[in-house]
């Protein structure tokens, strides 16, 4: 069971007297055998006492000064600079692990270097040992939006105590005037639940010899296994109750901005010791409802055996409430993850605590994982609001506050260290790969397979018309072996990003899927893919984008791409003929056929005409590129005995040594009589 326990001190207006009023208030949370489930933990103050508190009462505030209380604020006496009060609670109404004042009054903030003219430190008897520790001031995140004349410090996180005592000091102010107290409401809670062992089992590993080190499993945990690893709000015991309204809406409405760099807190109280959600909890029912935010203010909270909780409610890049420059009115906490370790870690802590191996392991891997799936890297520096900085800093670095204590701001390289080394695990592919050659064939028919013969192919000057066997080479420079059976090259349009109009009848889908001709490749080797094309039918250049996968893995770098010009070396157009268009049957006259070479090579006699798919004569000079050449042979009309006209039709075109040549192909009609 927990419970809320708020003492309350106010100046009594009726009476006209300091009186000390307590409010008794409790909290019960229920509590399930296995798992916390935030719907099951309803919260409200069941009930309300209040005691006026005579002076004869342990519980009694009291001046350490010679002073007398009989004023209705708490001043500092005529002649003095400074003088202190105590509120003395010898054994609270429960067990408590959290405490904090709320203060109403007047009070200006300390200059760099001196002490605030209000302060409070509580004395508290631990289970574990005797606390002496003055509450941490508010940060610039609240004070901004706190209305005039109310001071909230944060709370103090300890283990389990049932007694404490308060010290108020006042202290003058630079003009010398008294710092005035009129109410004093001091706050403790209890949040201690049990947390199911399944939700504590992803801390992160280090060596004996306190080095941090990532474990096998870690180095190849990704965005998407790392949110199964985080403690959700669930988890620990968010009661989500508490930030909403009547209606069941959220008081603060999340609202997102494109993250730019990491913020390292600590929570400068107690570290949970073998109950952490519990603090976790605590920062949550303070920051949500004392500090009236509508929910914790930290993206992420990271205990000491390295178990990482999820804070601010919201998708990642969720805006939080850690980081906020009042001086030059900025407002860091759009644009950074806000993520806090739980503990002090500064001269200020009664114990200056040490990182743990563990939570420094799991603020690299939390900071490298997030930085990969967000493509920013860890080491470097951005713009942000109009500041060059680091990706990673101390809370520190962007305001005016001692956090995350000199331990965690002296460790942030080795932090920036270890997130960098996490990002380049998951950003470099274990399979990669370079193109590193692309050639091209043009075999010929023969009868055997061994009197095959290939002739290479210039890229520059493919021919139109020829088979061409294209061969790419990649180098493997990864670290893992492609083996045959799962690695194949997919071939796309110049752009990468639809199928290419040089694609071949023999792939086996649109995209090539051409399978490695080694039976492995092992890093440092090299790897060929052997595919045949479609050449166009007119000239024109082509370009394809080659791709290597690994089963639906892309192989990282392995983009390449191969440009192919395509010509006519042979070419020509039909530019004159005598053919006539009718004979009488079974007579014979003259024919000629004038073309004009387009192509790039001349013609000469191994350059035939084809006449109805028979050889029927050749130039009888050269032709040039663009010079045009005549051939003449005798037609005999054929035999027509139907007594009726009849018309045939005759495919002509020029070919070279067995090749048709492009361009010109026509069929003439001639009717016979």
């Amino acid at each position: 069971m927990a419970h809320s326990f708020l003492l309350n001190y106010w100046c009594n207006k009726r009476v006209g007297s300091l009186s000390l009023v307590i409010l008794l208030s409790f909290l019960f949370f229920l509590q399930t055998d296995t798992v916390f489930a935030a719907e099951s933990i309803p919260h409200g103050i069941l009930d309300v006492r209040t005691f006026n508190t005579p002076t004869s009462s342990p519980q009694t505030l009291s001046a350490s000064s010679s002073s007398t209380i009989d004023t209705e604020t708490l001043l500092i006496p005529n002649g003095q600079e400074s003088t202190s009060y105590t509120i003395t609670l010898p054994e609270t109404a429960f067990t408590f692990s959290a405490v904090g004042i709320i203060w109403y009054g007047q009070g200006s903030d300390p200059e760099e270097g001196e002490s605030p003219t209000v302060s409070f430190t509580a004395h508290i008897q631990d289970s574990n040992e005797y606390i002496s520790r003055d509450f941490p001031t508010l940060g610039d995140d609240l004070k901004e939006q706190l209305p005039t004349g109310k001071h909230v410090t944060e709370p103090l996180i300890v283990s389990r105590a049932n007694s404490l005592s308060v010290d108020v000091t006042l202290r003058r102010q630079a003009d010398g005037t008294s710092p005035q107290v009129e109410e004093v409401q001091i706050i403790y809670y209890n949040t201690q639940q049990p947390i199911t062992d399944a939700a504590m089992q992803s801390g992160f590993s280090a060596q004996s010899s306190g080095e941090t080190t990532f474990s096998a499993a870690q180095q190849t945990t990704t965005y998407a296994t790392l949110q199964d690893e985080i403690i959700s709000r669930e988890n620990w015991g968010a009661d989500e109750t508490l930030a909403q309204d009547e209606e069941g809406n959220p008081t603060w409405v999340p609202e997102y901005a494109k993250v730019k760099a990491f913020v390292v807190h600590h929570t400068a109280g107690g570290d949970g010791g073998d109950d952490p959600a519990a603090t976790v909890r605590a920062i949550h029912y303070w920051h949500t409802v004392v500090n009236g935010w509508g929910d914790i203010g930290y993206n992420f909270l990271i205990d000491r055996s390295g178990n990482i909780y999820k804070g601010r409610k919201g998708k990642l890049g969720v805006i939080g409430g850690h980081t906020y420059n009042s001086e030059t009115n900025t407002n860091f906490n759009i644009g950074t993850i806000g993520i806090a370790l739980l503990g002090c870690y500064d001269s200020v802590c009664d114990t200056e605590t040490e990182l743990t191996p563990e939570m420094e392991a799991a603020l690299g891997k939390l900071i490298g994982t997030l930085s990969a799936h967000l493509h920013i890297k860890p080491n470097s520096q951005t713009n942000l609001l109009g500041q060059d900085i680091n990706r990673i800093v101390g809370h520190r670095d962007l305001d005016a506050t001692t956090c995350p204590g000199t331990v965690v701001h002296d460790d942030v390289d080795h932090i920036r260290s270890l997130a960098q080394q996490q990002y380049q695990t998951l950003t470099q592919h274990p399979f990669r790969g370079a193109l590193s050659a692309v050639t091209a064939i043009s075999p010929s028919d023969t009868e055997t397979a061994d009197e095959q013969e290939e002739a290479p192919i210039d890229l520059e000057h493919v021919e139109i018309g020829e088979p061409v066997m294209v061969t790419v080479t990649y180098t493997n420079t990864g670290d893992r072996t492609w083996e045959q059976t799962s690695t194949r090259l997919k071939i796309f349009n110049g752009l990468g990003t639809n199928r290419t109009r040089l694609r071949h009848a023999s792939w086996e889908n649109d995209h090539g899927h051409i399978a490695m001709n080694e039976t492995s490749v092992a890093p440092n080797e090299t790897a060929s893919f052997t595919f045949q094309i479609r050449t166009p039918k007119d000239p024109v250049q082509k370009n394809i984008l080659t791709k290597l996968y690994v089963g639906k893995r892309k192989i990282a770098k392995s983009n390449g791409t191969a440009s192919f010009h395509f010509i006519h070396s042979y070419a020509g157009t039909l530019t004159a003929t005598t053919f006539p268009l009718a004979m009488v049957h079974e007579t014979s006259q003259d024919v000629s056929f004038t073309f004009q070479n387009t192509g790039e090579q001349t013609w000469d006699d191994t350059v035939t005409l084809l006449f109805n798919n028979k050889e029927r004569g050749t130039f009888s000079e050269l032709v040039a590129p663009g010079a045009q050449g005549t051939i003449t042979f005798t037609f005999s009309a054929p035999k027509n005995d139907t007594g009726e006209p009849i018309v045939k039709y005759y495919p002509v075109q020029l070919m070279h040594q067995d090749q048709l040549i492009s361009g010109t192909r026509v069929v003439r009609a001639i009717g016979i009589h």
